[in-house]
């Protein structure tokens, strides 16, 4: 998949991350409704990424109603082997040049070279506070700064009614991840959260 950044054209071949609830907002009730919770990990670039999203959905009891929000807790970090034209992700980390854990680095590195040698590298979402922050991930942040939320305010509404039998759910990572090249550090960058798109059949 190629994503487009103001670095470079980035192609992401793995973004895999850990789901631990989603959530939808249900405008009929004004109510926050859950969906489906338990410990989840896959790939969003996955072609199979909204089936095994859906299996972890298939025991939902959703109200009838229209749902206009959708939200993701995940993991902070996020593992992604990704490549240009010039760098690929090597699997080291970098501290993170604009500030962020003091323990040690968080964005995932990048050498320079072909891309048949691109791996796994592990990155960490931007350490800004607050809730629903537009453009940036949503965070609420544990005691152990581990989870975040995949918030999509943008997220076109689907109804339920009593005829609504399955629903579906499906990732675009297209501009969720840039390769920032004038370091060093040279390091791969969440930009932005997946769009996310949900249909009912």
């Amino acid at each position: 998949m190629s994503v487009s950044s103001s670095w470079a054209s980035v192609t992401v071949t793995s973004y895999k991350v850990s789901l631990y609830e989603i959530d939808f907002f249900n405008s009929t009730t004004n109510q926050w409704v859950t969906g489906g919770t338990g410990t989840l990990s896959f790939d969003l670039a996955s072609v199979s990424s909204g089936q095994t999203v859906g299996d972890y959905l298939s025991g939902a009891k959703l109200a009838n109603g229209t749902y206009t929000q959708i939200r993701l807790y995940v993991s902070r970090y996020i593992s992604i082997t990704a490549y240009d034209g010039s760098y690929y992700t090597d699997g080291s980390t970098e501290a993170d040049p604009n500030g962020g854990d003091p323990a040690g680095g968080y964005v995932a590195g990048l050498t320079a070279g072909a891309p048949s040698n691109a791996v796994l590298g592990s990155t960490r979402m931007s350490d800004n506070s607050g809730t629903y922050q537009t453009g940036e991930y949503s965070q609420d942040l544990s005691s152990s700064e581990l989870e975040a939320i995949f918030y999509s305010p943008a997220f076109a509404p689907f109804t339920l009614t009593g005829a609504s039998k399955l629903i579906n759910i499906s990732f675009n990572i297209n501009g969720t991840v840039v390769f920032v090249e004038s370091g060093p550090p040279n390091y791969a960058h969440i930009n932005a959260p997946p769009t996310i798109t949900v249909t009912v059949e």
